[in-house]
């Protein structure tokens, strides 16, 4: 079995490049540096297949105002690595060397720093037929989430979505996408170590480990210190709905399959 490993990086870049290295348990996936601003894509909807939103009643999230908000903080850059399913154990670590500020005599005007708001392992069989799956299930989650809530609501008349302005709620995580990861510093002289999560902007250098889960022999990118809501994950983003339905993943994950296809 195959698994792809997708990571979405957002880089403020200050004077020098940043080195990332990528370890899945103890194998090495990869090491880049990063010589330039990254920010977060624009008129990332135009890039987005519509057909699943289509299928599922949900073609709104394509253009209603404060979803495109939401698709204009999609990463610009994606590394996809397709990992075999013996490697995948144990913990995903980020090594990040990013030590670029301008810091003299107590006072720092200019640094870099890394975002790391789409960090996602599923399946390769769940984007065949251009992510039509990994779609299916997103869009059946949003819909368990919705009625999950609304029992909620009239079982304990709390209605979370008003109580938390409609950016989550207590639930496990999101899903496919990690919520929060461990930040470890090798140094703590200037911050200690600690759970962080995918809206934090990081400067300097630092891992961030993420743990890897498996569930009815599946394995994804488990909570860390998260709190696990009637065993429901949070409905599925933005950042979620990129990885099964954004043109420049989909074209990736196809090369990769055209690629494996012509070994064999």
């Amino acid at each position: 079995m195959k698994y792809f490993l997708v990571i979405g990086i957002e880089y403020k870049f200050y004077r020098n490049p940043a080195y990332i290295t990528i370890h899945v348990g103890n194998h090495f996936i990869d090491t880049f540096k990063l010589e330039k601003d990254f920010p977060p894509a624009t008129d990332i909807v135009k890039q987005i297949d519509p057909k699943y939103y289509k299928k599922h009643g949900k073609a709104h999230r394509l253009t209603r105002a404060d979803w495109i908000e939401r698709w204009n903080n999609i990463p610009s850059l994606f590394k996809v690595y397709e990992i075999d399913d013996s490697v995948v154990d144990g913990k995903l670590i980020i090594k990040v060397e990013n030590s670029n500020t301008d810091y003299t005599n107590g006072f720092m005007k200019n640094n870099s720093h890394i975002k790391l708001p789409i960090v996602a392992l599923f399946q390769k069989k769940l984007i065949k037929n251009r992510g039509e799956k990994l779609m299916d299930m997103m869009m059946k989650l949003d819909d368990d989430v919705d009625r999950h809530l609304i029992m909620n609501e009239l079982i304990y008349g709390v209605d979370w979505r008003k109580t938390n302005k409609g950016l989550s709620y207590p639930g496990k995580q999101r899903w496919y996408c990690a919520d929060v990861f461990y930040m470890r510093r090798k140094d703590e002289m200037y911050e200690k170590s600690g759970t962080r999560n995918f809206r934090w902007y990081i400067g300097g250098s630092f891992t961030a480990e993420f743990d890897i889960t498996k569930i009815h022999a599946t394995k994804y990118i488990g909570p860390v210190n998260d709190v696990e809501w009637a065993r429901f994950p949070r409905s599925a983003s933005a950042c979620d709905y990129v990885l099964g339905s954004f043109e420049q993943l989909l074209n990736i994950y196809d090369e990769d399959q055209r690629s494996n296809n012509t070994k064999n």
